[in-house]
């Protein structure tokens, strides 16, 4: 199940390829050129984290594929008790909430924080809030 859950999170040059169109040569092409950032496998093969595939597909004003945003039965209820918290909830509060283990929801968070769902300051987890991004935007200013 780990192993799962790890691997959602990375893309093949392959799986890549179908969701731009492209071949996998023209992916690895993005690799070496440093167009998208990868990791090399011992085995040779890339991976490139969902992350930062969805970075390459906004800086080239790609579509995303909704497949791509599907979240897991867990990262949905995650996000709801993060939501259910404005004020900011710690990986201990919400694993009491869920009645899961610290590590699977510092997991599960990363994943969440990956694509933007929540966001961290210090030890608490946030949900995203535009107007609470827009005050800070403005107030840096």
């Amino acid at each position: 199940m780990a192993r799962k859950a790890r691997a959602k999170n990375w893309l093949s040059v392959g799986k890549i390829g179908e969701y731009c169109l492209v071949s996998t040569a023209t992916v690895r092409r993005w690799i070496k050129t440093g167009e998208m950032s990868a990791i090399r496998l011992p085995s040779g093969h890339y991976r490139v984290s969902l992350s930062n595939f969805k970075d390459f597909l906004q800086r080239h004003n790609m579509s995303v594929s909704e497949e791509l945003y599907q979240m897991s039965e867990l990262e949905e209820r995650l996000l709801e008790a993060v939501r259910q918290n404005p004020e900011g909830a710690t990986a201990a509060q919400l694993a009491e909430k869920l009645n899961i283990a610290n590590a699977v929801v510092g997991r599960v968070a990363r994943s969440l924080l990956d694509v933007g769902k929540i966001r961290k300051e210090d030890n608490r987890y946030f949900p995203v809030n535009f107007g609470y991004e827009l005050k800070k935007e403005r107030d840096e200013e």
